[in-house]
């Protein structure tokens, strides 16, 4: 303490060149520590602008891939939309087709009923012809 206030006793007692020379020096300390700090704000406004640039590029990947998720998903929904009415018209062919085989079942039992009725007649024909 008492070299820090010798100092101030010195500086005081000091001549008016000495004492402008230690503010100049003092000044010139003050710029020097400004410089170092400018520097150092532009080291990092540097850093900031590779920063952003860095985001700025993954946020367009990003937009890239989501633009192609969303066709890959409308395509997804554009192909389970054309299986789904595929399959609706596979099931309702199938249906007409079972409805076809139920009328034809129906139509043949009604032929072979006729058949058996016509041999039945025939029968009777011929027993009567022959007798």
């Amino acid at each position: 303490m008492q070299s820090a206030q010798a100092g101030v006793l010195t500086l005081d007692n000091a001549s008016g060149a000495t004492r402008l020379l230690e503010r100049r020096r003092q000044m010139f300390s003050v710029q020097e520590q400004l410089e170092q700090q400018k520097e150092a704000f532009r080291q990092q406004e540097g850093l900031f602008k590779k920063r952003e640039v860095e985001l700025g590029r993954k946020d367009l990947e990003l937009q890239d891939n989501l633009v192609r998720f969303s066709k890959f998903l409308q395509e997804k929904d554009s192909q389970r939309l054309r299986a789904e009415r595929k399959a609706n018209e596979q099931i309702k062919e199938r249906l007409e087709k079972e409805k076809a085989i139920e009328e034809m079942k129906q139509r043949l039992e009604e032929l072979q009923f006729q058949v058996r009725c016509r041999a039945s007649l025939l029968r009777l024909r011929v027993n009567i012809i022959f007798r």
